[in-house]
């Protein structure tokens, strides 16, 4: 009799540290998912706090240009010229058929040398249009020329077509001085007169990515027929910097000073808007306004 009493209180004490085991096991184990889930949501805002911190402290767009290689920062976007550029030849013939063209209607496209002549300096510069092609900003530095040659002046025979003169417009306004020693361009005033001030000493030109800006320049030569490219400096990032070269679709630019009277033959705009006509350039003082 004790001895079953005695198994009945052994298996009644054996029954509650069972329980209490079981309990104890279950909160052992909310304890853990519930720190699990704690260290989750911790692990997740740390995460988010050093993505956004060090995407301050290393900035991807120098990566990305980095990798960028040696393709050029800077694009010419475009080279522009008015068909109507008053035009000296020394081959009278090639003259004429230049002529032809214009009184045709059929004169050519945007180019600065039609028919074989050369183009003579005047206010109807080259537009040039640049556009960035890096992520960080792009901060132009200098437009500088690159002489190749300087020929005797080509006056034979001049062709001045009628032209609608205008302004800058929304261009950036460069001169430059072709029979001067000095390559750089130079500001021009509010009546667009050359300044004594280089253009880059006191204007800052940015480039974005994909941003382009328009740049009008102005060439004069008195003296010579000249051939030259251009040259683009620029800056960007902390060290990084270059240059582009602008020519004139792949061959140099190519100009040659006005020089109306010296001229054999001579071609100023009719009184039948847009013809030419030809004129006696040693007597006739009709005034052009691009020649």
């Amino acid at each position: 009799m004790n001895k079953d009493k005695r198994k009945k209180r052994k298996n009644k004490k054996q029954g509650a540290k069972q329980g209490k085991s079981t309990v104890g096991r279950r909160l052992r184990k909310r304890t853990i998912a519930a720190l699990v889930a704690v260290l989750a949501f911790v692990g997740g805002m740390i995460a988010a706090t050093l993505s956004g911190s060090l995407e301050h402290l290393v900035p991807v767009d120098p990566v990305v240009d980095k990798a960028a290689g040696s393709a050029d920062a800077i694009k010419v976007a475009s080279v522009d010229f008015d068909k109507y550029w008053p035009t000296a030849f020394e081959d009278s013939a090639k003259a004429q058929s230049y002529v032809r063209k214009l009184n045709s209607g059929a004169a050519p496209s945007l180019t600065a040398t039609p028919e074989g002549g050369v183009p003579v300096t005047s206010d109807n510069s080259a537009i040039v249009h640049l556009r960035g092609n890096r992520e960080q900003t792009i901060r132009i530095t200098n437009i500088r020329i690159e002489p190749i040659e300087k020929l005797p002046p080509v006056k034979k025979t001049l062709v001045c077509p009628s032209v609608d003169k205008g302004g800058g417009g929304d261009n950036e306004i460069l001169d430059f001085d072709l029979d001067s020693t000095d390559s750089v361009g130079y500001s021009v005033d509010a009546s667009f007169k050359r300044t004594s001030i280089p253009y880059f000493e006191k204007r800052t030109v940015t480039l974005a990515k994909n941003e382009t800006v328009g740049f009008l320049m102005r060439f004069h030569t008195s003296a010579h027929h000249v051939r030259f490219s251009m040259t683009v400096d620029y800056q960007y990032g902390t060290d990084a910097h270059g240059s582009v070269k602008v020519d004139d679709h792949g061959k140099p630019f190519e100009f040659t000073p006005l020089q109306r009277k010296s001229a054999e033959r001579l071609w100023i705009p009719a009184p039948t808007y847009p013809l030419v006509t030809e004129v006696d350039p040693a007597t006739n003082n009709t005034v052009v306004s691009n020649c």
